[in-house]
This record gives structure tokens, C-alpha cells and sequence, in this order.
């Protein structure tokens, strides 16, 4: 019955997040969102890549390294989990200190400065330009259609028909 109980909540909560997102999809401030998103989805993916590359070469680093001196590191797999870890600040210390110290230090030092700080604010420039651009277009919609309505409106407020 718990197993039961599980998928029918998680199906509930799946039909209760396409409803939030069928509501959200009426915000005009998620629609710039989602927009964005679809405007720099090619520059996002390229640079998915080559965080991909970048990630799996400093997990080949620390599984060379540390394999043989901590669990964490025993399969290629468990390295790829840990340096996930790394990332989201969840790790352990000692690890470093154990085997190469120099050079193990450096690695994790170099990891977090390129991945966190240097991939982080290329993610985060990407979205902010293309949001930039986002509202320029929406702006450049918004004076269109303000000038449109304002040459259609006026129009027959000018012209008056008098009777014969």
C-alpha cells in the first residue's frame, strides 16, 4: 500500500505543477521567463557542453588521484557523484589532505574557481543578456502597438459627418 500511496501522490503533485504552470503561462512576467529562456537555449546548451567537458576531466583528475585512498573516489561514477557534491559545497576536507596534497589541493582550488565562479557567471551573463534583449523587443512591441492604436483611434473622433 505505501508503494501505492506513493505514485498516487506523485501523480497528484505532477497534475498539480501543470496546473501552477498553465496559470503561470497568463504572467506576463513569466511569459518574459519563459521567452528567455527560449532565446538563449542555444547558447545555454553550448555551454552545457562544455561544462560537461570541463566537469568529467576534473573528475578523471580526482578519481586518478584519490581512488586508491577514499571511498568516495573508488569508481569513476562515485568520483563523478562526489565532484557533483563539491559543487554544491556538500564534501569532505580531509579527502584533499590525504594523498598529494599539493597537487590534490590545487586540483580542488582550480575546480571551484572554474567551475563555480567562472561557468556560474557565464550562466548567469548568458540569461541576463538575452532577458535584456527580451524586454527591448517587448518594449519595441509595446510602443508598436501603442502607435498603431493611436493612428486607428483618432481617426474617426477627427472626421465629423454632418447631416445633408
Amino acid at each position: 500500500w505505501n508503494q501505492l500511496l506513493t505514485i498516487f501522490i506523485s501523480l497528484c503533485s505532477f497534475i498539480g505543477i501543470l496546473k501552477v504552470l498553465k496559470l503561470l503561462r497568463l504572467n506576463k512576467s513569466f511569459k518574459s521567463l519563459i521567452y528567455t529562456f527560449r532565446q538563449c537555449f542555444k547558447d545555454l546548451i553550448t555551454l552545457l557542453i562544455v561544462f560537461k567537458i570541463v566537469w568529467l576531466s576534473f573528475v578523471g583528475v580526482f578519481y586518478l588521484i584519490y581512488n586508491e585512498k577514499s571511498i568516495q573516489y573508488r569508481t569513476f561514477l562515485q568520483s563523478m557523484e562526489t565532484t557533483f557534491q563539491i559543487i554544491i559545497g556538500n564534501f569532505e576536507s580531509q579527502v584533499f589532505m590525504m594523498k598529494e596534497v599539493v597537487f590534490g589541493s590545487l586540483a580542488f582550488i582550480l575546480f571551484n574557481l572554474i567551475v563555480l565562479f567562472i561557468f556560474l557567471n557565464l550562466f548567469i551573463s548568458i540569461i541576463s543578456k538575452k532577458f535584456c534583449e527580451t524586454k527591448k523587443v517587448a518594449k519595441l512591441e509595446k510602443m508598436n502597438k501603442t502607435i498603431l492604436n493611436q493612428n486607428l483611434d483618432p481617426v474617426p473622433r477627427k472626421i465629423k459627418v454632418e447631416p445633408y
